[in-house]
């Protein structure tokens, strides 16, 4: 990126003052040498040389080069575009039509795109509703006039001055990728990769960042620099088309600034499911819960209390991205939690978790509704019997609860449904597979409980079993 001096252009003079030799000197010699672009005139006043001496100017001429101007051929059109000549009236453009300087394009329709490569390979491209002026097109400078909608700039020559203009900004590049906003409320700049310089206000603008030169609709953020979010900025009809152009070229692909990755973190919830019901004291008002995952690919994770969206969470990440939250104090019914990735990129990944607090009944009447009578091993089985005083319908379902901590709770430990045919006034044996549920040699506790559907939730806990595996 280079910044243009504009003292450089001041035009050079060199001049002779008045010399005196022992009072005699009968002339004054005046030189005065003015370079022009075209030629070097010379002035010559009363000089004692007779050759010389004469009011007239005589001027002697330069050699000068015709100037070299290059064109810009359009590679692609989606929609409509076109294309006007000084004086004349817009033609519709075609694929390699060649646009000349002091030529307009345009794209007509909000899906309408257009990609036009000078000959130096340097390349602009149009969104929707937009228009350009090429203004200046040679092998060493180029000067496009954003008009209107937005123009995205890829720069493949490195010391070739490179500039986009609109109505309050000069925007020159060396070398990078940027699009310039031009409306009539806004005038915005957003380079994805190098940096460019608003020449202006001499602000250089760095990849992933936005320059707003004015906002009419919010003046305060005038000449303001920010940072992009990757988020939003991604989203954007005309960055996620220029993305996915870049991508597909080998000459592009390895160069897209601060957009070369946009894949969010993975974020994987191993415990407690979503929907799950933890269970606390009758007499508590309040339950915890404490959750644990994998964040592949993350460098922040944030555990945000919906209910209470002041409780914010950061939470530490091992290497391999697993996680373990502290204990979380939630309040009696649904709360929702949202666990929040962000990468070394910027991208992020949320995932939303609802947990249901509930009161356990008491003993009492779990002991008198549900009866656990035996948990046994059986070659490659583990067989329960259980019994249970609860009035039976065509949908009556329980679930058998295990774990390897006592009083194993649905929502927490593994469950195995039961389905019990109503009126047969038996006790219920079921026998559930080792393999795949009780993988783990060691002691395990079962449980019965009355499984509500419609809530995803458990009543009337029966008393408790173990059994070594």
């Amino acid at each position: 990126m280079k910044y243009l001096n504009k003292n450089l252009f001041k035009k050079p003079f060199l001049w002779y003052k008045k010399l005196s030799v022992n009072g005699k000197l009968a002339g004054l010699l005046i030189l005065i040498l003015v370079i022009t672009g075209g030629g070097a005139t010379a002035f010559v006043l009363n000089s004692k040389d007779p050759k010389l001496n004469s009011d007239k100017i005589v001027n002697t001429p330069t050699q000068s080069q015709p100037l070299q101007t290059i064109k810009a051929k359009i590679e692609l059109i989606e929609g409509q575009a076109f294309y006007k000549k000084p004086g004349q009236d817009w033609q519709l453009a075609k694929r390699g039509d060649q646009i000349q300087p002091d030529w307009r394009v345009k794209t007509n329709g909000a899906a309408s795109r257009v990609i036009a490569r000078f000959e130096n390979q340097n390349e602009f491209r149009l969104d929707g509703n937009s228009r350009v002026l090429i203004e200046n097109a040679t092998p060493e400078k180029i000067n496009i006039q954003a008009e209107s909608g937005k123009i995205y700039s890829r720069i493949n020559t490195e010391g070739k001055l490179y500039s986009v203009n609109s109505k309050d900004a000069l925007y020159q590049a060396d070398g990078t990728v940027f699009i310039v906003q031009a409306t009539e409320d806004r005038q915005v700049l957003e380079v994805i990769d190098g940096s460019v310089t608003e020449t202006v206000s001499n602000n250089i603008v760095r990849q992933g960042q936005r320059y707003i030169v004015e906002d009419k609709t919010n003046p305060t953020a005038n000449n303001q620099t920010k940072k992009i979010d990757i988020n939003d900025y991604k989203k954007d009809s005309f960055v996620e088309w220029n993305l996915k152009i870049d991508r597909a070229n080998a000459q592009y692909k390895n160069s897209l600034g601060f957009l070369q990755d946009t894949t969010p973190p993975k974020i994987e919830i191993e415990s407690p499911k979503n929907g799950a019901i933890i269970f606390t004291e009758p007499s508590s008002q309040t339950g915890a819960v404490q959750i644990k995952g994998r964040a592949e690919g993350a460098k922040n994770l944030q555990l945000i209390n919906k209910s209470k969206p002041d409780q914010k969470t950061d939470l530490n990440l091992e290497e391999n991205g697993s996680f373990t939250s502290p204990m979380i104090e939630l309040p009696l019914g649904q709360s929702k939690l949202e666990l929040v990735a962000e990468d070394q990129s910027g991208n992020k990944a949320n995932q939303t978790l609802q947990i249901t607090i509930q009161q356990k009944t008491t003993p009492e009447n779990q002991s008198e509704m549900i009866f656990l009578e035996s948990v046994q091993k059986i070659t490659d089985k583990v067989e329960i019997k259980f019994s249970t005083n609860l009035p039976d319908d065509q949908s009556s379902k329980y679930k058998i609860v295990f774990d390897t901590e006592p009083n194993p709770e649905y929502g927490q430990s593994s469950a195995y449904l039961v389905l019990k045919n109503p009126g047969d006034g038996q006790p219920i044996t079921r026998q559930i597979p080792i393999s795949g549920n009780f993988d783990n040699p060691g002691k395990y506790y079962f449980r019965v409980c009355k499984y509500q559907p419609d809530s995803s939730s458990c009543q009337f806990y029966s008393n408790q079993k173990e059994l070594d595996i």
